[in-house]
């Protein structure tokens, strides 16, 4: 039976019914007892949902073209990234595990810098290294629009970095390496001055370089 509002029968949906697909499914795994992460921390964007469900913390993003190869270049580069998990995915809607001990860069930024934890400077070193080693290796970079140090996750336990979707990646050029750079320049300085802002830019800078040799 088809269902006003969904996708019609041997079509692709639109972005449109992804979107709201990709609301139903959240909805439904809210009704299952999840629950929606703490605004504060929280990396979901317009259309998405984090949330805790059966002691695991899930990301709920639609399944699109932008998905798709956002997937294809990560498993590429054999990083971290949110993968669909086959039993709580549909179609068209990725639900995908956010590591336990993932925590957003600007977080690690505004904390306690300890003597043998990771230090800012090693978070934006690394970021740098993968976008670098995205434009080294598949010849391409993030949107600028795209690339928020809220939406970067470090892996705690793995010294990794992730990329959380969605993320439209755009062939390599050299405005877009220009565009990255400033960027990242620009959502470091001047608000996070205080936190070392300057040497936070050279660190991201020393590992972009890094990641494209």
């Amino acid at each position: 039976m088809y269902i006003a509002g969904s996708p019609a029968p041997n079509h692709m949906p639109s972005d449109g019914q992804i979107m709201a697909l990709t609301q139903v499914r959240a909805g439904e795994l809210l009704q299952e007892g999840a629950l929606p992460v703490d605004h504060t921390f929280s990396v979901a964007s317009a259309g998405q949902a984090d949330l805790i469900y059966q002691d695991r913390r899930l990301l709920v993003t639609p399944h699109d073209a932008n998905y798709e190869r956002y997937a294809a270049v990560m498993d590429e580069l054999n990083v971290p990234h949110i993968a669909a998990d086959p039993l709580l995915s549909t179609e068209h809607v990725v639900v995908g595990e956010i590591p336990r001990d993932a925590r957003i860069i600007t977080q690690i930024m505004r904390s306690h810098q300890s003597e043998r934890g990771m230090q800012s400077t090693d978070v934006l070193y690394r970021t740098g290294v993968l976008l670098g080693s995205l434009a080294a290796t598949a010849e391409v970079l993030p949107e600028p629009d795209d690339l928020s140090l809220q939406r970067v996750m470090i892996l705690r336990n793995q010294g990794a970095v992730m990329l959380v979707p969605p993320v439209r990646l755009a062939q390599l050029t050299p405005v877009s390496v220009v565009e990255t750079l400033d960027r990242i320049q620009s959502q470091l300085l001047p608000r996070y001055a205080r936190f070392g802002g300057a040497a936070l830019v050279r660190s991201f800078e020393e590992g972009f370089i890094d990641g494209r040799i």
